[in-house]
């Protein structure tokens, strides 16, 4: 029998390569230290990696936005100072075409610039910075060395947009203002010739920019906060009179009222639709909001009231649900409510009429209550044994610490358990649970 050490080395360098591939950089250093042949290799390995994350302070919201596109890799991930990644990308990683600095000690607006020095081929640049040091100047410095970037995220940053002059190639632009910026808005006119998405993420009152939209000709998804009624109105009415925006993401910071909704024009183009209520809403206003766009495959509704609220401001599930029953086109469904001491449980017969839904093949819902996850689990299973030509995946989040009755495995579906901290309500821990039917 052949030992493992001679089967190893029979391997050709090519397969040694696709395996240390999958190594994370913190186990590099170990696995160099094996053997010669394994240090060359893994040498023209880190030669050819392209995607760096260093993450000098852990933000869950950051963390989301992060790894949400698939761009950035965990596994790619190190904690170093500015300095000392600079010289591990000039010495190791010269070829890095994406790379996130989370709150990197060291980086400041006077050396940023280096990084173009150091990664000329940059493509996704994603940068975090908690304590505002950084400014249009310094960015001013970077941009135009790096002119191959496509996709920016520029988080905790107050910014006017000076900085974006060199920027007229990218596709892709995320901006969250530093916490505590005076900023009320950011001039985007100099991204008008290639922006295909927009992302602004702001809990401060934020002004977006008049005459944007008509002038950004590839513009295919926005994702904006609004703060008061007139800006709702003049912004929605111009996406839809534009018609190119086909997804669609507003977090609605003011009370939604149904004399404003009858100002809408109704929008054909959007496809893929998310709302995220800041502020109470009426079960009725949103199926009439819901009513202005009539071709929506990809639903996601938030709700999240701050503050106390009375008995009449509790939103009814059952009756949202079957609001949403009504929106012949839908495919997925993302539906977060938070449901408070006094509000109804969801009934059953509610959310039959959801999976009766012909086209939908994505359900999540979030928060129930243990009892209605265990109801609902077997209320589908049993659903399913009569539609056996039915598929969908249903994903149910408790916010609760919670026991869930895991059906027995001879069922007609697969139960996937897992606990993770929901993005949402990122103080509150939830269980979800996925339930996918073969």
């Amino acid at each position: 029998m052949e030992s493992k050490e001679s089967s190893f080395e029979r391997l050709t360098d090519d397969v040694l390569m696709k395996i240390v591939s999958f190594v994370a950089f913190k186990d590099m250093p170990s696995l160099r230290c094996t053997s010669k042949r394994l240090n060359s290799i893994c040498g023209q390995q880190l030669l050819s990696r392209s995607v760096l994350v260093n993450e000098g302070f852990f933000d869950f919201k950051q963390q989301c936005y992060l790894y949400e596109n698939g761009i950035f890799n965990k596994e790619m991930k190190i904690r170093l100072t500015y300095a000392k990644m600079l010289n591990l990308l000039k010495k190791t990683l010269p070829n890095v075409r994406s790379l996130a600095l989370v709150a990197v000690d060291g980086l400041f607006d006077e050396n940023v610039h280096i990084i173009g020095e150091y990664l000329p081929n940059l493509q996704n640049l994603f940068i975090f910075e908690k304590n505002d040091h950084l400014k249009d100047s310094g960015l001013s410095r970077l941009f135009p060395k790096c002119p191959n970037l496509q996709r920016v995220w520029i988080h905790g940053i107050g910014l006017d947009g000076s900085c974006f002059k060199s920027l007229s190639k990218i596709t892709y632009f995320s901006y969250m203002p530093y916490y505590n910026s005076f900023i009320e808005t950011i001039d985007l006119t100099m991204l008008v010739s290639s922006l295909q998405t927009l992302r602004i993420h702001s809990k401060n009152h934020f002004s977006f920019p008049k005459h944007f939209l008509p002038h950004c000709d590839h513009l295919k998804s926005l994702s904006i906060p609004i703060f008061d009624e007139t800006q709702f109105a003049t912004i929605l009415n111009n996406i839809s009179v534009v018609g190119r925006v086909s997804k669609l993401g507003v977090a609605i910071h003011f009370q939604l009222e149904s004399e404003l909704l009858q100002t809408l024009l109704p929008n054909h183009a959007i496809k893929n639709l998310s709302f995220k209520f800041l502020s109470f809403v009426s079960t009725e206003n949103i199926g009439e909001l819901l009513q202005r766009f009539p071709n929506v495959e990809h639903l996601c509704l938030k709700l999240k009231r701050p503050g106390n609220h009375s008995r009449n401001e509790v939103v009814d599930i059952n009756q949202l649900l079957s609001i949403i029953s009504n929106v012949q086109r839908l495919q997925t469904l993302e539906l977060c409510v938070r449901k408070e001491h006094n509000a109804k449980s969801l009934r059953i017969n509610t959310l039959l009429s959801l999976l009766n839904i012909e086209r939908l093949r994505d359900l999540q819902i979030g928060y129930l209550w243990a009892e209605e996850v265990n109801e609902i689990i077997a209320c589908v299973q049993d659903y399913y044994s009569q539609r056996s030509d039915k598929r969908v995946k249903i994903s149910l989040i408790i916010g609760d610490k919670a026991t869930v009755f895991v059906p027995s495995a001879n069922i007609a579906f697969n139960l996937i358990d897992r606990i993770s901290r929901h993005g949402y309500y990122a103080s509150q821990c939830a269980l979800s649970v996925a339930i996918s039917f073969v």
